[in-house]
């Protein structure tokens, strides 16, 4: 059985918001970069939650 695309999405999603985290936890990151990195972060989740509810209410 082949996972659900939307589910295949969202794991990719959150890989990449695991490596924006680990980006902001850097020491030599800016306070401007970190400002960029919390804007992208709430843009990612917020997509990932909704693929997360769309993929539950099939």
């Amino acid at each position: 059985m082949e996972p659900d695309g939307r589910l295949v999405r969202r794991d990719a999603l959150l890989v990449e918001l695991a490596k924006i985290t680990a980006q902001f936890r850097d020491p030599s990151s800016t306070s401007q970069e970190r400002v960029e990195l919390l804007a992208r972060m709430g843009e990612l989740r917020r997509f990932v939650l909704a693929l997360g509810d769309e993929a539950t209410t099939d």
